[in-house]
């Protein structure tokens, strides 16, 4: 199977945080509590309010990260990601330009370039 790589401004769900880390090709920054063995060049932790001019790529935890400011994102550099579905998931799958959603580790699309499919 060809091996999945996440664009930016999208909305990924139904995986943990490091199959989404082995999946992007670029340098990032987490917007979430910190864990383990990441490969992200940092975190930002959940509290902390997001303006623009991050700098780099961001995945966001939408299940760490409440009220989000959408319109301090730079949206092109941004991933948002849930674990699983949750209450703030369908404000962020509406904003982003592709969904991917995981079911027993198989990626499946769910919107491309503003189209659901």
């Amino acid at each position: 199977m060809e091996m999945t790589v996440i664009k930016l401004n999208t909305f990924v769900t139904g995986t943990d945080k490091w199959h989404i880390e082995n999946m992007v090709d670029f340098d990032f920054l987490w917007h979430s509590h910190p864990f383990e063995n990441s490969k992200s060049k940092g975190f930002i932790l959940p509290e902390v309010k997001i303006k623009k001019g991050v700098g780099m790529a961001l995945i966001i935890d939408v299940a760490d990260v409440k009220d989000i400011e959408i319109t301090a994102l730079d949206l092109k550099k941004t991933i948002f990601y849930s674990e699983s579905w949750n209450n703030h998931s369908s404000i962020y799958a509406t904003v982003a330009k592709n969904i991917i959603a995981f079911h027993n580790n198989i990626p499946l699309k769910i919107k491309e370039n503003y189209k659901m499919l």
